[in-house]
């Protein structure tokens, strides 16, 4: 799936910086939906090394409830 990304495409740090808070906020808002129904949630995040997952999980955690929050990290399957 990763390898069909174009990796041409970026974004400026000011509407990276407008983007991504609308989008914490949504997140946020749906994480309260989901608790007031009792419905668990799991978010999974797919990405190269170096790509800025770890960073990512603290800005969203940084926006989350942490009360019934999880976070668990799983390394490249081994065969």
């Amino acid at each position: 799936m990763l390898d069909h990304l174009d990796l041409d495409i970026s974004l400026d740090k000011e509407t990276y910086d407008a983007k991504i808070e609308v989008l914490m906020q949504q997140l946020r808002s749906l994480q309260l939906a989901c608790w007031e129904k009792k419905l668990p949630v799991i978010i999974v995040l797919e990405g190269w090394a170096a790509a800025g997952k770890g960073a990512l999980v603290k800005q969203m955690v940084g926006y989350m409830d942490r009360g019934d929050l999880q976070s668990t990290r799983f390394g490249r399957p081994r065969q």
